[in-house]
């Protein structure tokens, strides 16, 4: 399948209203190149923390761990955490450099890859369910 591929510019998410930057996320593409095979996916939902006064986020109050410190990096940074020690969560990174505001990529259309995806997710047909959620679609896209 052959797209047109624009990168976005890191000025793009130097914004630090990250609920906008949330809904002009939707309908991008993502794609990995990993051991040189290629997966990618539209992004169709996506979800906004916005530290520190968002009690969800995990910058919230201003904590600062060796956790949360990628959170404070200068938008368009990947923040990669585990969650209950199993799912892998992609997030994206927003606002100026010491913001700690971040964008959880929730899911994602499968578009290139979807062989990979589903071997890597151990699913044995494509269903709405292989990148319908964060941990599910990081897996798939082999983060």
């Amino acid at each position: 399948m052959e797209h047109k591929v624009y990168v976005l510019p890191k000025n793009f998410y130097q914004n630090d209203d990250v609920v906008q930057l949330a809904k002009e996320l939707l309908g991008k593409l993502i794609i990995t190149q990993i051991d040189g095979k290629i997966t990618s996916g539209i992004i169709v939902e996506t979800e906004a923390y916005r530290g520190p006064d968002d009690k969800g986020c995990h910058a919230f109050g201003g904590r600062y761990t060796e956790r949360t410190k990628t959170m404070y990096a200068q938008g368009g940074t990947v923040y990669v955490y585990i969650c209950y020690g199993i799912h892998p969560m992609l997030n994206i990174v927003t606002g100026p450099e010491g913001d700690a505001h971040a964008i959880l990529i929730r899911a994602l259309e499968p578009l290139e890859g979807i062989e990979i995806m589903l071997k890597r997710r151990n699913v044995l047909s494509l269903n709405p369910e292989l990148t319908n959620g964060p941990g599910k679609l990081a897996v798939a896209l082999g983060i």
